[in-house]
């Protein structure tokens, strides 16, 4: 399957859910997801936006 297709299949909001998810884990999943939405931000303010090219 191509990238192209994956994001397709999952969506941005499909994996910012998962990630929600994640983070109702104390401890780990607080890191995780945290890396995740902070990364995430840090990109599309740098205009590095992955999802919507």
């Amino acid at each position: 399957m191509k990238w192209e297709q994956v994001k397709k299949l999952m969506g941005e909001g499909g994996l910012d859910l998962i990630m929600e998810g994640v983070g109702f884990t104390p401890g780990a999943g607080w890191i995780v997801s945290g890396l995740y939405f902070g990364g995430k931000a840090l990109l599309e303010y740098t205009g590095n936006d992955f999802w919507n090219r």
